[in-house]
């Protein structure tokens, strides 16, 4: 990962929890504090295995960079390139 990147793994949840309106405030919420305590320059995302997440990553700002293969892991990756 590029210096001031961070990654970050989005748990969906159980599916008795989905469509209550939680993702999206907690997931904004944690993109906020990275970015007003400069933790990072942009966020990276690697939902290969979770394909029902990728509507919901691209509804919050993150685009598809490309398939990335990390130490163990073969990713497809999203960068935040705005915050919606």
């Amino acid at each position: 990962m590029r210096p001031k990147k961070s990654a970050i793994n989005i748990l969906i949840g159980e599916e008795q929890i989905l469509n209550r309106g939680y993702r999206i405030p907690m997931i904004q919420t944690a993109i906020k504090h990275y970015i007003a305590y400069r933790v990072s320059t942009g966020m990276l995302i690697d939902p290969q295995t979770t394909t029902a997440a990728y509507w919901f990553i691209e509804r919050l700002g993150f685009e598809f960079m490309g398939l990335r293969v990390f130490p163990g892991d073969c990713c497809f990756v999203y960068e935040l390139r705005k915050m919606v």
